[in-house]
């Protein structure tokens, strides 16, 4: 399957082979963030302020977190958590299966689109880029 968010504001997953539509999901913003599949769960942000885990076999919604603006990064997944950023200026880490939310950290500013993280499995730390406003 090959899953892709849209300007339409929906989820799309594709089958790989021959490009027929398996399923969509539709969110009330605009899909920028690139969905990240794990275990069978969809993770994905939207511009109605929401991070979603949608099921990857049929779309069907698991559940959704909402944050304080926009979640225009790529979700991150790293033992058994969830981890995002939203323009709200907030970095979050959520329960990947429940969606519950485990903690945040302000950064000060938005963080935006193509936000990177990288896991050190030696500290288990989280490291994030934020881009900061004037």
């Amino acid at each position: 399957m090959v899953y892709v968010g849209s300007y339409d504001r929906r989820v799309y997953a594709f089958n790989a082979s021959d490009g027929t539509i398996r399923w969509n999901y539709v969110t009330e913003g605009i899909v920028i963030s690139r969905p990240a599949v794990i275990d069978g769960i969809v993770y994905v942000g939207s511009e109605d302020n929401n991070l979603y885990a949608l099921n990857a076999s049929n779309g069907m919604r698991i559940w959704n977190y909402t944050t304080g603006y926009y979640v225009d990064s790529d979700p991150f997944f790293y033992d058994g958590k969830v981890y995002f950023g939203s323009e709200d200026g907030n970095v979050y880490a959520l329960d990947a299966l429940s969606g519950a939310h485990r903690w945040n950290y302000a950064t000060g500013g938005p963080i935006m689109l193509s936000s990177t993280v990288v896991s050190d499995a030696r500290s288990t730390s989280v490291h994030w880029t934020a881009k900061s406003t004037p």
